[in-house]
């Protein structure tokens, strides 16, 4: 894999579907799945010039989630029926790289949480994390050539104030 890199991303508006699912419920296994699904067809709908389709899991690592597939815009819109805005605050990320079969996603994100970030010199911080993919590349996730990027929000590690979340650990604020 390769190295991340480290990105403040100022606040930000993504207009897209969005629905909630647990991990520990088997009827949410394909939540994730449809929503990309739609946006895929959809995205055109957004009056923006869009270059990626960007997932927002909230919050991270956690059983429970609430899930965004949409577009960025800088702009107010009319939103497509079906769709929502939704607008987070500034954060800083450390983005890396999946590629690949889509089947191997969790492949990457274990070398994220378990050997990747431990050893970073970040903590896991509050805030979205974010799945992009870039329109002009090939959107089909079952592809030997998919790309993904996944942005982890992150603070120095040397910040001691920590606000539990789910069952693996704290989150630190994003600002």
């Amino acid at each position: 894999m390769k190295p991340a890199k480290l990105v403040v991303k100022e606040s930000f508006t993504v207009i897209g579907v969005s629905n909630k699912g647990s991990h520990q419920n088997s009827e949410d296994d394909d939540v994730i799945k449809h929503l990309w699904g739609e946006m895929k067809t959809r995205y055109k709908e957004v009056d923006v010039e869009a270059e990626t389709i960007t997932g927002v899991c909230l919050p991270p690592r956690s059983d429970d989630y609430f899930y965004i597939a949409g577009v960025e815009s800088d702009k107010i819109v009319n939103l497509p029926i079906g769709m929502k805005s939704f607008t987070f605050p500034a954060c800083q990320y450390l983005v890396f790289l999946h590629e690949g079969h889509i089947n191997t996603l969790f492949d990457t994100y274990h070398q994220i949480w378990n050997v990747l970030l431990p050893e970073s010199s970040y903590q896991l911080a509050e805030g979205p994390e974010l799945e992009v993919v870039h329109i002009q590349q090939d959107l089909n996730p079952y592809s030997d050539d998919y790309v993904m990027e996944i942005w982890i929000p992150v603070q120095n590690a040397n910040i001691s104030h920590s606000i539990p979340v789910g069952k693996k650990g704290s989150i630190k604020a994003c600002s």
